[in-house]
């Protein structure tokens, strides 16, 4: 039995053996596009004039309250080493794949170690793909690793067997960080209602206070998140159209909400994507979602639940975003967040896989051996897809090499465009940079080994 565990755990090891190797190739320690914001904010902070209201001040669709605190104390403490903010990325993904390990375990109901590494093995796959690798190689993204790993931990704290007070207000407090790190985060809400709603094993009135004090909490987090908010002008105008009941804007819905739940096995191609975002959700729906009804089983519903989450955030990006088209949906950010409908359906697929589907001893082989076939096909596409990623990282690395070196030598208003379109700010930023030795400025920095001129 211990060679079988050894093997599983080597397996769970080596995509993110494989991410690290990956990263540390293709960073560039260089602020990029709406990181540049960051520069004025770090500036305040050393002169003592950072205020609430420089960290609270709405971005898109998003109050990025949490990681701009998080970002911006990184960079007083590293002199803005932007690698400490994938570090930090990487490693809330860790803590993210070592819960939900834990918690598959009790989903599959089997201690057989050997029947469990290899699906331990496609989570990790999932987790630490290079498919999603703007997240991995853009320190911004943080805010998505936040909000995600924060919606996950309180989702687990929500569906254990008997959640306390405390884990309740724990979840409720994570509730808060991940819908003022990212917008998606705002999908906790509804999703932590529906845990308490299905915890049969709480009394009726338990769950009746619980659930009203989890509505005034979203409520209220509602209330202090749209104070001032600024509706964006595709969201705005996304939704009159969606209003409008023109069966042309109600396809794009469609199309951008199924390329969006496709992307983790293949984003690169928005045909097949959207093929398998309608698989995936019809596959969610058929047999996923059947864990919410079985009140018994927490540890299933918990990764349901995360399916839920998936499915009700590309709704939300569709009415935001849904009218740059379903190719935006592509984007290698949101993997991080759609990757969860296919964990929950990788779950079922590994339940079938392990004990069938029936009493009947021939249709439990073939429902065993139709599950381990539509298991190697998710491996194979997870695969070809990370690969596709770590091309396109390699491209916009070699981008912003050239893009970095030019700032320290003539100035190519093409090259530092790269960069941030608005070359001026670039600049301007880079001089305060400049004068605080951070970021490729810092001492040992790639500035101290650039000959001047």
């Amino acid at each position: 039995m211990r060679p079988r565990r050894g093997c599983g755990k080597l397996l769970c090891l080596i995509p993110l053996c494989v991410l690290i190797v990956w990263v540390r190739r293709y960073f560039v320690d260089v602020p990029y596009w709406d990181q540049w914001g960051l520069v004025p904010l770090i500036e305040r902070s050393y002169e003592g004039t950072l205020a609430f209201g420089d960290l609270w001040r709405q971005h898109n669709e998003h109050r990025l309250l949490v990681p701009r605190a998080v970002m911006i104390a990184l960079a007083r403490r590293t002199q803005w080493r932007i690698g400490w903010e994938l570090a930090l990325s990487i490693a809330l993904a860790v803590g993210v794949f070592a819960v939900l390990n834990q918690r598959l375990a009790r989903a599959l109901r089997t201690r057989a170690a050997g029947s469990l590494g290899w699906l331990h093995a496609i989570l990790a796959l999932m987790l630490f793909s290079m498919s999603q690798w703007d997240n991995w190689l853009w320190g911004w993204n943080l805010q998505i690793m936040l909000a995600v790993s924060s919606v996950v931990a309180g989702v687990l704290l929500l569906t254990a067997s008997s959640p306390s007070r405390a884990a309740c207000t724990m979840s409720g407090l994570l509730g808060v960080v991940a819908s003022f790190s990212y917008g998606a985060g705002f999908a906790f809400w509804p999703i932590g209602m529906l845990a308490i709603a299905l915890n049969r094993e709480s009394s009726s009135g338990e769950r009746r206070a619980r659930a009203a004090v989890w509505f005034g909490l979203s409520a209220a987090v509602a209330l202090v998140y749209l104070h001032g908010y600024r509706e964006t002008f595709d969201s705005y105008r996304m939704r009159r159209l969606l209003l409008s009941g023109d069966p042309e804007y109600w396809r794009r819905f469609a199309e951008y909400v199924c390329c969006y739940l496709g992307s983790p096995l293949l984003s690169y191609r928005q045909a097949p994507a959207f093929a398998l975002g309608v698989a995936g959700a019809f596959g969610f729906c058929a047999f996923g979602a059947r864990s919410l009804l079985r009140p018994a089983d927490r540890a299933a519903q918990a990764f349901a639940l995360l399916g839920f989450f998936s499915v009700v955030c590309a709704v939300m990006s569709a009415v935001g975003r849904g009218r740059l088209g379903a190719g935006q949906a592509l984007e290698s950010r949101y993997v991080a967040i759609s990757s969860y409908l296919w964990i929950a359906n990788a779950v079922v697929l590994g339940k079938l896989a392990i004990r069938g589907g029936g009493d009947a001893a021939a249709a439990g082989s073939w429902l065993r051996r139709m599950a381990v076939a539509f298991l190697v096909l998710m491996v194979a596409l997870l695969c070809m897809n990370g690969e596709m990623g770590r091309r396109a990282a390699q491209r916009r690395s070699a981008l912003l090499e050239s893009a970095m070196r030019e700032l320290l030598g003539p100035q190519d208003p093409a090259l530092l465009g790269r960069l941030y379109p608005n070359t001026r700010l670039v600049l301007q930023y880079a001089e305060m940079l400049r004068a605080r030795r951070l970021s490729f400025y810092r001492p040992g920095g790639i500035a101290d080994a650039t000959p001047a001129g």
